[in-house]
């Protein structure tokens, strides 16, 4: 078997073990994963299963800075919940006499209880879906199909490759922005009416997650064009524009999931002014203690971000291909 196909394989196996073990993925999402792994690995260019763990890997991460602070903005309901108690050494020194200078070390262990989200099958599908179909279709048209085969370069005019790159450049930045752009010291305001909003409102916007919107579209751009084969049509400059480009689209992207999420999706806080979201990115369950404070309750989470992300794909590929034909 060829090397590339065996570092691959490793690849998808140690993602579906660990997201096994931390729990962070249930069996099914699991196994959603395993399989848009395979749909990526099977395709020849390297930058399809590179950019697969370009969104991954940052997003759990950033996704679990700050765990703790975050949760005291917001506030999760629902069954896809995981709550660990860990144990942390704490050592420290005390005097075994008050009238002794020698210190005798004694370890305390405390017990840290640590919340998270386990992601389910619908929000695995809904950041990867429509990226899986358009390499399909890539691989179909432009590698199956193609005389020179698996030999092929990117070509200007290959729009379902740039469709398949924005779509990871708009997952990652909307990710980068909901993950990072919380953290703002500054609260965020609602993009339909430039209000002020609780944290976590769907459709809230801030300086910082705007910014880290545009580095993610960014980071997309630089990562394809030093792993995808380029073309002969493709220049230094052509290049850069393009990683230009990605950051505009991921910045976009990141923009119309929050206009779609401040009108198609219902925001709710509970008595204490939090921010109240579903596990699994659900809708919100009515409940006495909730209050509307945005949204019509049309889409979940998940109907958002799959929106968004197949909008932006297209018009991104219809742009191109006006630009390319």
């Amino acid at each position: 078997m060829h090397t590339g196909k065996l570092l691959r394989a490793a690849a998808l196996v140690e993602i579906a073990r660990r997201a096994h073990k931390n729990k962070s993925l249930t069996p099914a999402a699991i196994v959603a994963a395993v399989v848009t792994g395979i749909i990526h690995a099977v395709h020849p260019w390297s930058v399809c299963m590179v950019l697969l763990f370009a969104f991954y890997l940052p997003s759990s991460k950033f996704t679990k800075m700050k765990a703790d602070f975050k949760s005291t903005l917001t506030e999760t309901r629902g069954d896809h919940i995981v709550t660990e108690i860990q144990a942390a050494k704490d050592e420290r020194f005390e005097k075994s006499d008050p009238r002794s200078r020698i210190k005798t070390k004694r370890k305390v262990t405390n017990a840290k209880e640590k919340v998270h989200e386990t992601r389910t099958v619908a929000q695995v599908l809904c950041n990867s879906v429509f990226a899986s179909i358009l390499l399909i279709l890539h691989y179909y048209f432009k590698i199956y199909k193609s005389p020179d085969g698996r030999q092929s370069k990117w070509d200007k005019s290959d729009w379902l490759m740039v469709g398949f790159i924005a779509h990871y450049a708009v997952v990652t930045a909307d990710t980068f922005s909901s993950e990072l752009g919380i953290l703002s010291k500054y609260p965020p305001i609602l993009i339909t009416t430039f209000q002020p909003c609780p944290k976590g409102t769907n459709g809230g916007i801030s300086p910082l997650g705007c910014m880290v919107a545009l580095a993610g579209g960014l980071y997309i751009g630089i990562v394809t064009v030093l792993v995808v084969p380029l073309g002969k049509s493709w220049k230094i400059a052509d290049a850069l524009l393009f990683i230009l480009f990605m950051g505009s689209v991921g910045l976009c992207g990141s923009l119309l999931d929050s206009l779609l999420g401040a009108l198609f999706q219902k925001s709710v806080v509970n008595e204490g002014g939090k921010i109240v979201e579903m596990s699994g990115g659900r809708k919100v369950e009515q409940a006495a203690d909730l209050k509307s404070v945005a949204g019509a309750d049309i889409l979940s989470n998940n109907g958002v971000n799959l929106t968004m992300a197949i909008t932006a794909s297209c018009v991104t590929m219809a742009l191109w291909k006006m630009k390319f034909p």
